[in-house]
């Protein structure tokens, strides 16, 4: 007689999850797509049961052996899952996966598919299919990655606001993890609708702007009909000798203007050489 509560179709073979489920669950990070379990020899029935008692659908067909939140990792695991191995993750999450601070998690994950596929939005999941498909893509584990000019030229694509996408552009560009050449062909291949952000992104890290508030300001100034011209980041010189170079300078009245953005300066505490080096470019100034 089947133990209370397990559906009668269900045998006790059928209810236990085994070695090979459990390596699974092991290897994906808690995760694993109903075909993988199907395939593993668990029922229907067996896992309609599991997912009342600990297991639960978290995107779509692929379904969690915790009931707890999923963590970061397990998002983007999920979301590769439910896109199949021929998806691709990239924008903000992928940003992340490169080491990129400004991406942001609390976005829907993207990834990538060819056109022979659906878009679609599932969960926290935007599938979006591409006429583009992304050539040699990073390995991490069973995540696809998108190599970083992509995922970042993408990021500025789909970022809601122009401070988003200057800040991941800018970000890439100064920590030299991106080339702007290579952010402006990867922007230049792709669609025209949709990339003003992005354009924009590209167009203030190519003026020298080193933080999305110092481009910010660069706007404002420049959009004044009374102020002189301001330049970005200047090379100035002083009898042959290069001087510190601050963020903004207007030539005319020889004023130097320094912002510090609490997240580019993040890592570059109060004393620190970095920081000493931009607050006595202020003090010259």
């Amino acid at each position: 007689m089947p133990f209370r509560g397990v559906p009668a179709s269900a045998s006790l073979v059928d209810m236990d999850d085994g070695a090979g489920v459990a390596a699974l669950f092991a290897r994906q990070h808690g995760l694993a797509t109903r075909a993988q379990l199907y395939e593993l020899g668990l029922t229907r029935a067996a896992l309609r049961w599991r997912l009342g008692r600990g297991w639960r659908a978290v995107a779509g067909p692929v379904v969690s052996s915790s009931t707890q939140r999923l963590s970061p990792r397990q998002r983007v695991v999920a979301a590769q899952l439910l896109a199949g191995p021929d998806g691709v993750l990239s924008g903000d999450h992928a940003v992340l996966l490169h080491g990129l601070s400004a991406g942001r998690g609390h976005r829907p994950v993207h990834v990538l598919v060819p056109m022979n596929r659906d878009s679609r939005s599932v969960a926290f999941v935007q599938v979006t299919r591409t006429r583009r498909p992304v050539e040699r893509p990073l390995r991490d584990g069973l995540l696809r990655v998108a190599p970083l000019p992509r995922a970042v030229v993408d990021t500025a694509r789909w970022a809601s606001t122009l401070d988003h996408a200057r800040a991941v552009v800018i970000e890439a560009v100064q920590t030299r993890r991106a080339d702007l050449d290579d952010l402006q062909h990867e922007l230049d291949a792709g669609p025209r609708r949709g990339s003003a952000l992005a354009r924009q992104a590209i167009a203030d890290a190519r003026a020298g702007a080193w933080s999305a508030p110092e481009a910010e300001l660069l706007d404002a100034l420049g959009a004044s009909t009374l102020l002189p011209p301001v330049v970005a980041n200047p090379v100035l010189t002083v009898a042959g000798q290069q001087l510190l170079s601050p963020d903004l300078w207007i030539d005319d009245v020889a004023l130097a203007l320094m912002v510090h953005s609490r997240r580019h300066m993040r890592a570059a505490p109060i004393g620190s050489p970095r920081w000493r080096t931009t607050a006595s470019s202020r003090r010259t100034a």
